[in-house]
């Protein structure tokens, strides 16, 4: 059995890299000193991974700005208004990805950035790919060549990691009418195979390729052209481990296809698929010699694992398959939670008898390390003492007057249960269009505003509510240049304390009747790691119930207008395959923060800074 990483944080365990990347898009440091830092950052990385017990360790995983961005510049996808630009320094293309990404004044004439889109359910930002018809590839490798070098000359196990192919073009866009994106493949395939030439060249074994777009149901022709490309990766390198990554939930459609992908290594997410197991247990992959890895540990989320839970799914999965057979991971790229609990060393965050329940990405290392070893069953007094520590902190959670408060749940029950019923909750108020506003039961149009929000608004209007916490450190990375500390709903939401009795009028406007902002419901959930003890949408319909405590008391006391900030409204609205379902809990979430009494609300549509 191998343990195995999927991506590890790249901002740098006190945001070394992320200030270092600041400092140099305003002209303070050299390209040399970034590089440098990064390269840093990449190593401690590495250390991390091989001391916590992880064999096989990702190498290109780390990124300046965006790894669909990396892929991008990899194979030459640059769009036509950017080609022209040259820079003079030591490695070119740093510069040309900070420009695609960022846009570009040039000769008084501004370049616009290239799209960021959402990273499917993550809060995470990629950089949308831009498509021609009949595109020319050219392939770049010096990024993942120079890493995949650093990481041997250095004594890893490395296992660079790359968007597979056809996740590549189905995450782009055509800038062009009149043909289909994956029509390139035939362009795009070559490139790929002469890059893993080079690689191999180097001595490669191990190449992970990422195919998060088995998230979305692929078409018929898209199942035939992904047994295509990796049956011809597979016939041209038939020495190498190809590992296929997916990740995210997957559509029932397509589990059968991935399962006949002809690589020797397939990993699938079992914390958003927990059922998907036991489609690999028929003869048709049991009688093959691939590998499953399993996507055991939650890398979406800061929840400590349960062990016991997690054992039953390896278990059934060695008697099937064999220890040889079984790899372990996280479900996805740990970039999407912080670096390390350990660094919360007081109070002022998270409190030290709650610490126990979090993993951050440091000690998802070591749960995956830890499960192996159990599973395996070659120390046992090491995994006796394993097993009994973690069912303390299960327990511990479970019983948790923190968490649990009887008070919140009587009052949300009844709510929570006509919504499971119906779907929807009759609360007086018209249901959700595009765009409108509600105030006092009128319709008002949406202020659309390119205002950037801070963060700190959200963590400061938080500090009135009991089940909520923010880190001090844990800072995530949302876009290539952007990191917040989401929140962490631990327990029971309510107010905790009157928040009008700490407001007051701003001198400098005259009136105490100004207008103040609140983060939403659905931008708060979006930002935040969420409980997994009760269904999502208990933790929601608290939220919104407390919310709406908190504008009630604020309208009482001064403000006549209170925006809420709902940047999230967007990609809902945007969203072509959201559910009746999804529209009622919209629908529901925003009813249920609007007050009885009167004064105006607004929903204000914005772009969310975060203070780093």
């Amino acid at each position: 059995m191998k343990t195995h990483n999927i991506g590890y944080p790249r901002i740098g365990k006190q945001l070394d890299y992320l200030t270092a990347y600041r400092k140099y898009w305003l002209g303070q440091i050299k390209q040399e000193e970034l590089l440098l830092k990064a390269k840093s950052v990449r190593l401690e990385n590495w250390k991390e991974q091989q001391l916590a017990g992880i064999q096989l360790i990702p190498c290109n995983d780390f990124s300046y700005y965006d790894l669909v961005l990396d892929t991008c510049i990899l194979f030459g996808a640059i769009p036509e208004r950017f080609r022209e630009l040259s820079f003079d320094t030591a490695y070119p293309d740093l510069d040309l990805g900070f420009a695609m990404a960022n846009g570009y004044f040039d000769q008084h004439k501004f370049i616009e950035p290239m799209e960021a889109s959402h990273w499917f359910d993550t809060m995470y930002h990629y950089i949308v790919p831009e498509f021609m018809e009949n595109q020319h590839f050219q392939l770049r490798p010096w990024k993942i060549i120079q890493e995949f070098k650093e990481a041997k000359r250095m004594g890893f196990t490395p296992k660079p990691v790359l968007l597979g192919p056809i996740s590549f073009l189905l995450l782009g866009k055509e800038v062009e009418t009149g043909f289909h994106r994956m029509e390139l493949i035939g362009n795009l395939l070559p490139k790929y195979i002469d890059l893993i030439q080079q690689l191999d060249h180097l001595e490669l074994e191990y190449l992970q390729l990422d195919e998060p777009c088995f998230r979305t149901e692929l078409s018929a022709a898209d199942s035939l052209l992904v047994n295509h490309v990796y049956k011809e990766l597979s016939k041209r390198f038939p020495a190498l481990t190809i590992i296929l990554a997916t990740y995210f939930k997957l559509p029932k459609k397509n589990i059968p296809i991935l399962i006949k992908v002809p690589v020797k290594v397939i990993h699938i997410d079992l914390v958003n698929n927990p059922d998907l197991l036991a489609e690999f247990f028929n003869q048709q992959f049991v009688k093959t010699t691939k590998i499953l890895s399993l996507g055991i540990v939650d890398g979406k989320n800061i929840w400590r694992n349960d062990y016991q839970q997690s054992l039953a799914i390896i278990h059934s999965a060695l008697r099937y398959l064999g220890k040889e057979r079984v790899w372990l991971g996280p479900n996805l790229s740990l970039q999407h939670v912080p670096y390390d609990i350990e660094l919360e060393t007081d109070n002022s965050g998270i409190k030290n008898n709650m610490r126990q329940w979090f993993s951050f990405a440091k000690q998802k290392l070591q749960e995956i390390s830890s499960l192996a070893r159990i599973s395996l069953n070659e120390d046992i007094l090491y995994s006796t003492i394993q097993l009994i520590d973690n069912n303390e902190i299960m327990e511990n959670r479970r019983d948790s007057q923190e968490i649990h408060k009887p008070v919140v749940k009587e009052i949300i029950r009844p709510i929570y249960h006509a919504f499971t019923k119906e779907e929807t909750v009759e609360l007086g108020q018209p249901e959700i269009e595009n765009p409108i506003a509600f105030t006092s039961g009128k319709k008002l149009p949406y202020i659309i505003d390119a205002e950037r929000c801070r963060q700190k608004e959200h963590i400061s209007m938080v500090s009135y509510m009991d089940g909520i916490v923010a880190s001090k450190f844990g800072w995530v990375q949302t876009k290539g240049d952007t990191c917040i500390i989401p929140l962490i709903i631990y327990g029971d939401i309510r107010c905790k304390k009157n928040v009008s009795k700490d407001w007051t009028p701003d001198p400098a406007l005259g009136t105490p009747n100004e207008s103040i902002r609140v983060l939403g419901p659905l931008s708060l959930l979006k930002r935040s790691y969420i409980r997994t003890d009760q269904p999502f949408v208990l933790t929601a319909l608290q939220l919104s119930v407390c919310l709406q405590q908190m504008l009630s008391d604020l309208l009482r006391v001064g403000p006549n207008t209170i925006q809420l900030t709902e940047p999230e409204l967007h990609t809902y609205f945007t969203n072509p395959q959201k559910t009746p379902t999804e529209t009622a809990l919209v629908n529901n979430l925003l009813m249920l923060t609007l007050p009885e009494q009167p004064g105006k609300i607004e929903i204000l549509v914005c772009r969310l800074n975060s203070s780093m």
